[in-house]
């Protein structure tokens, strides 16, 4: 574990996640902002064999002779403790019954689409609860895809952009 102070702020880094956070042209893709490297291969309890610092940023070199550079107020920016001391959005940490006598209204579909104001509940419902629900969705992938690209771009994945998939155990496909 790696411990750095920066901006008066003490900040600990795990040497697995520098390694596995590493910006460098081989293990993150700038344009698509993925990460490149199989995380799979890295060892948990992976050291680096070498760090130095400047005075903007820290440099490791890994046991495997990859070396990686962190600008220092970007490695502070990403830390768990600059995390915590953002402004955080209200949580309310919940199981069934919570959310039953929260009673969490969901937004219906044409108010979702066709409104700010379904928006706006649908998003505020998410962000305090971490869920929310969309009703009289139509039950097809454009419904669903509508839906999703209300509230955010659909992203490209391996899988393509949109798939379907069952749960119907008895189907060939699986």
């Amino acid at each position: 574990t790696l411990f750095r102070s920066y901006a008066g702020t003490s900040a600990r880094f795990a040497f697995v996640w520098l390694r596995d956070h590493c910006r460098s042209s081989s293990c993150y893709n700038m344009k698509t902002n993925q990460r490149m490297l199989d995380t799979s291969t890295v060892e948990l309890d992976i050291k680096p064999t070498n760090v130095r610092t400047d005075e903007d940023s820290i440099y490791f070199t890994w046991p495997d002779g990859h070396r990686t550079k962190y600008n220092l107020e970007w490695l502070y920016q990403n830390s768990y403790e600059a995390q915590k001391q953002q402004l955080i959005q209200p949580r309310v940490l919940w199981n069934a019954e919570i959310y039953k006598q929260a009673k969490v209204p969901s937004v219906f579909f044409k108010e979702f689409m066709e409104t700010d104001e379904g928006l706006k509940l649908f998003l505020q419902n998410f962000l305090l609860y971490g869920i929310a629900f969309v009703e009289d969705v139509p039950a097809t992938q454009d419904g669903t895809e509508e839906v999703a690209e209300r509230v955010s771009f659909i992203r490209n994945t391996i899988f393509g952009r949109l798939w379907t998939f069952t749960s119907d155990y008895r189907s060939e496909e699986h």
